[in-house]
């Protein structure tokens, strides 16, 4: 092969391979800009749906506050005689044996498997209150160990015993009891704020944090054991609105 062909031969195979080079790249580059163009329109979409003033399904924008603090008290357990029940609804004419019935039904007190899960919860709360748990709203946190004090009763009893032969000992324990008063739970007190969000038509509540409150059936009263808050904010909202008022 003349030396000139061969110049040409190279010359040639050079400009194939740069072209199929240039053309592959172009091939894969634009296969990029097409992704990164369908990404930069999804964004787009993205940000023109959530512009100020047009939330979003749930979307707080929209929110107007109806009260910033109201107590909402859940009963757990009829606790009342049967005339003062429905005498406030104006159900009185309902007979006895509708009333046992019906007093126990799921929709209205919690049945044995809710309670159950109640006192396990409580439990969990007690060995580990974290920062939340307030015996004195106004005050600071309560450590474990006064939190523990308020389910759990101690106290000094005397046992009385007696011989073969009639003749009395008396006895001085420290005994506990760590049963009753969980068991006594009987309402929850729901602290909540309440909105009204024109995107959706909802009246939203929202939770601040809740107390748990013992039923006392000697007293018929009800006694506070604690209060819980979701944080910081929230303490200080209910604070505000309530506790403060409350401590004048």
């Amino acid at each position: 092969m003349l030396p000139g062909e061969a110049a040409r031969q190279h010359l040639k195979k050079v400009t194939k391979n740069f072209f199929c080079d240039f053309f592959e790249y172009l091939y894969y580059d634009i296969k990029m800009m097409r992704k990164l163009s369908i990404l930069i329109i999804l964004l787009s979409l993205w940000a023109c749906s959530n512009k100020e003033g047009e939330p979003g399904p749930g979307g707080n924008a929209e929110r107007v506050e109806i009260t910033p603090f109201k107590i909402n008290k859940v009963l757990l357990r009829d606790t009342e005689l049967v005339k003062t029940v429905y005498m406030l609804t104006d159900s009185g004419r309902m007979s006895i044996t509708d009333y046992q019935y019906n007093w126990d039904k799921d929709y209205k007190f919690l049945d044995y498997t809710g309670f159950t899960a109640l006192r396990q919860a409580v439990w969990a709360l007690v060995r580990n209150p974290g920062s939340k748990v307030y015996v004195n709203p106004m005050g600071n946190a309560s450590t474990p160990s006064e939190v523990k004090e308020r389910v759990i009763q101690c106290a000094m009893i005397e046992e009385s015993s007696f011989d073969k032969n009639g003749d009395e000992t008396i006895q001085s324990k420290y005994m506990c009891d760590s049963v009753t008063t969980i068991r006594n739970i009987n309402q929850i007190r729901f602290f909540e704020s309440w909105y009204f969000n024109s995107a959706t038509n909802m009246i939203e509540r929202e939770l601040l944090g809740y107390s748990v409150h013992e039923y006392v059936p000697d007293k018929m009263a009800f006694r506070e054991l604690f209060d819980v808050f979701v944080n910081e904010k929230a303490l200080e909202k209910a604070r505000k609105y309530y506790f403060n008022k409350q401590a004048q």
